[in-house]
C-alpha cells in the first residue's frame, strides 16, 4: 500500500486540473469514490465526479508493474484501506493533518493499544501487531518483523526507563516527531503522518 500510494499523488500531482478536484491540494475529494454519498446527497456518483482519476490509479499501477500493461479496473484495495485509515484523522477533511488532529489520533492509538487498560503500554502492548489481508506465510514474516521493528522502538518512547510508556511520555515523542516532519508549515500532509506514529 504505501508503494503505490506515492505514485498516485505523483501521478496526480503532474494533473494540476485533476488536483484541483480534490479542492484546496488535499486529498479531500477521496470520499466521492467507490460511488459513496457525496455532499450533494447523490449516491452511485463515484469517480464519474472527478474526472481523470482512474487514469491517474492506472498510470501508478501501470508505473508500479513496470508499464507491463494488466492494471485491474476500478479502484485498488490500497487506495480504499488508504482512506479507510487516514480520513478519521483528517477529522475537518481538508486533506491536512493539524497538529490537534494528531494528538487526538495518537490519544485513540494508545487507548486502543493499552489491552489492559492501566494507563500504560508495557513492550507487549507496545509490539502487538494487527494481521492484514493476504497468505498466512506473506502475514507471519510481516508480524514477526514489524513486532520485532517495534520492540527495538520501544526504549525511544519510554523517556524515564521504566519498562512502561505512560499516555505522555507516548504523546511527547509523538509530538516530536510531529514538529519534526511539519518544519513551519501549519499542519503535515497524510503521507508524511505516516510515518509520525510508530504503528
Amino acid at each position: 500500500m504505501r508503494e503505490l500510494l506515492p505514485l498516485i499523488m505523483k501521478q496526480l500531482q503532474n494533473n494540476p486540473e485533476l488536483m484541483s478536484q480534490f479542492g484546496l491540494g488535499g486529498l479531500s475529494g477521496l470520499g466521492a469514490l467507490d460511488g459513496a454519498v457525496g455532499s450533494s446527497g447523490d449516491a452511485g456518483a463515484g469517480t464519474a465526479n472527478i474526472p481523470g482519476l482512474n487514469d491517474a490509479i492506472a498510470k501508478a499501477l501501470a508505473q508500479k508493474n513496470g508499464a507491463t500493461g494488466g492494471v485491474p479496473a476500478g479502484i485498488p484495495e490500497q487506495v480504499k484501506l488508504y482512506r479507510e485509515q487516514y480520513h478519521p484523522v483528517d477529522i475537518d477533511q481538508d486533506g491536512r493533518i493539524s497538529a490537534d488532529e494528531a494528538a487526538s489520533y495518537s490519544s485513540w492509538m494508545f487507548r486502543r493499544r493499552d489491552i489492559n487498560g492501566d494507563s500504560v503500554l508495557v513492550v507487549r502492548e507496545f509490539a502487538a501487531v494487527e494481521q492484514l489481508p493476504g497468505t498466512a506465510d506473506a502475514n507471519r514474516q510481516r508480524l514477526r518483523t514489524e513486532s520485532r521493528r517495534l520492540e527495538l522502538l520501544f526504549p525511544t518512547y519510554d523517556a524515564n526507563n521504566d519498562q512502561m510508556i505512560s499516555k505522555d511520555e507516548f504523546l511527547d515523542q509523538v509530538r516530536v516527531a510531529y514538529d519534526e516532519k511539519r518544519g513551519t508549515n501549519p499542519d503535515i500532509d497524510p503521507f508524511s503522518f505516516q510515518t509520525v506514529l510508530p504503528f
